[in-house]
């Protein structure tokens, strides 16, 4: 029996080299897998070049992905060029490149997963495709050097810190069609003086805009919201205490008609309390004058009634005393 156990065993595990042999394979730098279409994943790159022009195939197969953490802390990479044909770009795939200068992003390109750019430090532009609809969340956290950002109309949703600690970005174009902005996604942007918020954005998170860093509530000095009234950019814009208003005009959160409401409206709902505090108190002293009125004269009828019962017991005792002494 323990020889029919180890011999399955010993299958399994001849099995699964086979498997990890075929799924990572090698040509030049490069490690490949060929995914289940027949096209290539680039995994993992071993080389040292400075400046990367990524094959555009593989053993006569199309690469279509940069895989998860492909290159990641490649520190001679100085410039990359993704062939035109990638549609993915993975988890991390360049994370902690800190010689990265430039990236070529082809128009094939829909995704670009989480963290693809982190802390690329030395990063000063990068070009988002149309083809993509999506910034994931960390995607270009870190970047310090970063000057420039095309976001283009396609683009939906920003997700969590997708921008957070871009120190050198000068200026953040929302396309007209972002519908989401995350947590702390543009926070540490501390060159960034203003924003504009499309009228038609339905969410805007915590920290999206106008703080020096992701892991304070320190503000950005003078930091303004342009957008429009009643918009959710004027809300985060008063919730957040910072000037806001059209391009030309400056309304301090403080002192804007939406804080007087909101503060109107809890001085209404106090007073409204208060009014109703001091009603209820005169309710209740009249109630208690009332009922010490009741008492005080619940009290003189019973004085009477004893008074009448002492006369009463009185009388008795002195008929008895009189009758005694006749006898």
């Amino acid at each position: 029996m323990k020889k029919i156990i180890l011999s399955i065993a010993l299958l399994i595990l001849t099995a699964s080299i086979c498997l990890i042999s075929a799924g990572a394979e090698t040509f030049g730098d490069y490690e490949y897998a060929v995914l289940d279409d027949g096209t290539v994943e680039i995994t993992k790159y071993v080389g040292s070049a400075t400046e990367l022009d990524i094959p555009s195939e593989i053993d006569n197969k199309k690469v279509t992905s940069i895989g998860k953490n492909a290159f990641e802390n490649c520190k001679t990479i100085t410039s990359a060029v993704i062939p035109d044909g990638v549609t993915n770009i993975g988890n991390a795939a360049f994370m902690n490149c800190q010689s990265l200068a430039s990236v070529t992003v082809p128009d094939s390109v829909s995704n670009i997963d989480n963290a693809a750019f982190f802390t690329c430090t030395a990063l000063t532009s990068v070009n988002i495709p149309d083809s993509v609809t999506k910034i994931d969340y960390d995607v270009f956290y870190g970047c310090a050097a970063l000057k420039t950002i095309d976001i283009p109309d396609t683009v939906t949703s920003i997700s969590d810190r997708a921008f957070a600690g871009c120190g050198a970005l000068t200026s953040i174009d929302l396309p007209d069609g972002i519908r989401y902005v995350g947590e702390k996604a543009f926070s540490g942007c501390y060159s960034v003086t203003s924003v504009s918020i499309p009228d038609d954005i339905k969410t805007i998170s915590k920290g999206a805009f106008g703080y020096q860093n992701d892991f304070s509530e320190e503000k950005i000095p003078d930091f303004k919201i342009i957008c429009s009234k009643g918009t959710v950019g004027e809300k985060y814009a008063v919730e957040n205490g910072f000037i806001y208003g059209a391009e030309n005009e400056d309304v301090n959160a403080e002192n804007s008609d939406v804080a007087s409401d909101i503060v109107a409206s809890d001085t209404i709902a106090s007073d409204t309390v208060a009014s109703d505090s001091v009603s209820d108190t005169e309710d209740i002293a009249s109630s208690q004058q009332g009922n010490t009125d009741k008492d005080s004269g619940d009290n003189s009828a019973l004085i009477i009634v004893i008074i009448i019962a002492a006369v009463v017991v009185a009388g008795v005792a002195i008929t008895v005393i009189i009758i005694k002494k006749k006898k």
